[in-house]
C-alpha cells in the first residue's frame, strides 16, 4: 500500500537568478528550505485562480454580499423615512384631534354655563309666567267668542 502523505514527488518552475535569490532569502529568514517555502506558498494560494490581481471566487462572493447588504440598507433607510413620515402624519392628526377635543370641551363648558344661567332665569321668572298664564286663560274664552262673532259677521256679509 502506498502512503499518499509522503512528499516524494517534485514540482518545478523556472525562475531567474534574481527571483531565486529573493526566494532563498525569504526561506532562510523563516528558517525553512526553499522547497518548503515554495510548498507553503503554493498551499496558501492554491484556491486563488486566474491572473494576479484578479478577485478570487471568495472575494467575488463577498462583494456580492456587500452589494446585497448595501441595497438592503438603502431599502431599510427608505422604509424608515416612510415610517417617520407616517408617524409624523399620525402625530399631527393626533395633535389636531386633541385640539378639537379641547375646543369641544371648552364649548361644552360654555354651553353648560349658559344653560345654568338660563335655568336660573327661568326659575326667577317662573312665578311671573304662571300669573300671566292664569290671566291669559281667563281672557282666552273671550277672544274665542269674539272670533266666532267676527266670523259669523263676515259670512253674513257675503
Amino acid at each position: 500500500m502506498e502512503n499518499n502523505d509522503y512528499r516524494n514527488i517534485t514540482l518545478s518552475t523556472k525562475v531567474c537568478a534574481r527571483q531565486k535569490a529573493e526566494y532563498v532569502k525569504l526561506a532562510t529568514e523563516n528558517g525553512i528550505s526553499v522547497s518548503e517555502w515554495v510548498a507553503c506558498t503554493v498551499e496558501s494560494n492554491k484556491n486563488k485562480y486566474g491572473k494576479e490581481g484578479d478577485p478570487t471566487k471568495r472575494e467575488l462572493a463577498l462583494e456580492k454580499e456587500i452589494d446585497t447588504m448595501k441595497k438592503k440598507n438603502i431599502r431599510l433607510e427608505k422604509d424608515r423615512e416612510s415610517a417617520d413620515y407616517r408617524v409624523s402624519l399620525d402625530m399631527k392628526r393626533a395633535d389636531k384631534a386633541v385640539e378639537e377635543r379641547d375646543e369641544i370641551r371648552y364649548q361644552l363648558k360654555e354651553n353648560i354655563a349658559k344653560s345654568t344661567d338660563l335655568e336660573l332665569q327661568l326659575k326667577k321668572y317662573k312665578p311671573n309666567n304662571q300669573q300671566y298664564n292664569k290671566e291669559t286663560n281667563s281672557v282666552a274664552p273671550l277672544f274665542s267668542f269674539i272670533g266666532i262673532i267676527a266670523s259669523a259677521f263676515f259670512l253674513m256679509r257675503k
